[in-house]
């Protein structure tokens, strides 16, 4: 697939995740539900070896960096299930994760390609 390609589906990828989290942020299970789907295409899409640990980094270091914030009192969610914060969080550092890494790894392919 073409880099470009890739940039676009990754932004809608991104665009979704995004508008998912907007609408339905006040559906706890539904939202973590769709999260889980959402991760499972991208991986399905073009999967990249050493994806599964961008995952787990953005699932743990992440929400943790929220936690000391949350209980620090910079800020509160609406409708926290875990240690302040929302069960969907966690799926949602995840895949920004694993999305910021193909961003970056193809804006590297487009500039080793056009030198």
């Amino acid at each position: 697939m073409k880099p470009v390609m890739k940039i676009v589906f990754y932004s809608l990828a991104f665009a979704i995740g995004t508008a998912l989290i907007y609408f339905l942020y006040t559906n706890v299970l539904l939202l973590s539900a769709l999260g889980i789907v959402c991760i499972a295409m991208v991986f399905r899409f073009n999967r990249k070896k050493g994806d599964f640990y961008y995952l787990i980094f953005g699932m743990t270091f992440g929400p943790l960096a929220e936690v000391f914030c949350i209980n620090a009192g910079a800020w509160t969610y609406t409708y926290p299930t875990f240690l302040g914060m929302p069960l969907w969080l966690p799926l949602a550092w995840g895949m920004a994760a694993v999305l910021f890494r193909r961003f970056a790894d193809t804006v590297m392919e487009m500039r080793s390609s056009s030198t």
